[in-house]
């Protein structure tokens, strides 16, 4: 998971530590979950919503072509 959050936020700085502290704020939505402890789930899901907002507040995602995205990240396009 951590390659594909940096290679998402390549171009765009502190992306990817957003991104993966989404990841880890969602895995307490499953172990809450698995316990079965519907407070723990509500509690989790909206910690983890807040990460949601807080990314999408401060990023917008740019369409581009593979030339600017090149550009941009200095990686190559993977489709």
């Amino acid at each position: 998971m951590a390659a594909q959050c940096e290679h998402m936020g390549a171009g765009a700085k502190g992306f990817t530590e957003l991104a993966l502290d989404f990841h880890q704020r969602a895995d307490g939505i499953a172990l809450a979950a698995e316990k079965q402890d519907t407070q723990a789930v509500l509690q989790a899901t909206a910690h983890t919503l807040q990460a949601c907002t807080t990314c999408h507040a401060r990023y917008r995602q740019d369409v581009v072509d593979a030339q600017t995205w090149t550009g941009r990240t200095g990686t190559p396009f993977a489709h």
